[in-house]
């Protein structure tokens, strides 16, 4: 994408930024997301602290055989009108999204302790190409921006052009994902991977291995939603 490209989308969508206001309810708020707003996304629910599934606080999955990231960390259930916002940021270029998408997740890490650097889920260049960003990479940013965390958008990279998992069953995800990561240099101790949404974990499973295996002792998942 051209820079002069990219300053046209970034003035035709500063038109349409709701300044002042809360980006889903249109109140007067200083935040992207006013109070009330955040509250509703919020929605009180008994959670895995592993995975982040619905349930108890350690699911039954989970203790029978543990994924390979230690815990799960999303800033809502997926679900309207949060999902709309993250469905206009990935498919309809309206990159300043990341600051309200960001903000219930912020609030949920004030007592987390922080990784050593962030690391976007890769994208393979094909993809990036068709889509013009790798949303993963723009959400890192924003966190690692706002908690002083570095990020480490390298660490990580996609090997070849995966199909969707979209629609795929459990060990079919994990063969379409089979070999599709390495690493390019050394990994921290603590680190934290970084996407938008999380459904079945796969994905973040198959790098936290990845991860593991080359020396990583602890693995966080950090997410805007979880379905």
């Amino acid at each position: 994408m051209t820079s002069a490209f990219s300053r046209i989308l970034a003035r035709l969508g500063a038109q349409a930024k709701p300044e002042g206001l809360c980006w889903l309810c249109l109140e007067p708020s200083a935040l992207p997301l006013c109070s009330c707003c955040l509250a509703d996304l919020h929605r009180p629910q008994s959670r895995c602290r592993r995975c982040a599934e619905p349930g108890p606080a350690l699911c039954r999955q989970c203790a029978r055989q543990p994924p390979p990231f230690d815990e799960v960390h999303a800033g809502v259930p997926y679900g309207p009108p949060f999902s709309h916002l993250i469905h206009r940021f990935k498919y309809q270029r309206q990159w300043w999204l990341d600051a309200p998408l960001c903000q219930p997740l912020l609030a949920t890490l004030t007592a987390v302790d922080l990784p050593d650097c962030l690391v976007p889920v890769p994208m393979h260049w094909s993809r990036r190409l068709w889509r013009g960003f790798n949303q993963s990479v723009l959400l890192a940013n924003y966190l690692g921006k706002a908690l002083g965390v570095p990020v480490a958008a390298g660490l990580v990279q996609s090997n070849r052009a995966t199909a969707h998992q979209q629609g795929l069953g459990k060990r079919a995800r994990r063969q379409n994902l089979k070999g599709a990561f390495s690493l390019t240099g050394p990994v921290p101790r603590h680190l934290a991977l970084v996407d938008d949404v999380m459904t079945t974990g796969t994905t973040v499973a198959a790098l936290a291995q990845l991860l593991k295996a080359a020396g990583c002792e602890r693995v966080q998942v950090w997410c805007l939603a979880r379905a």
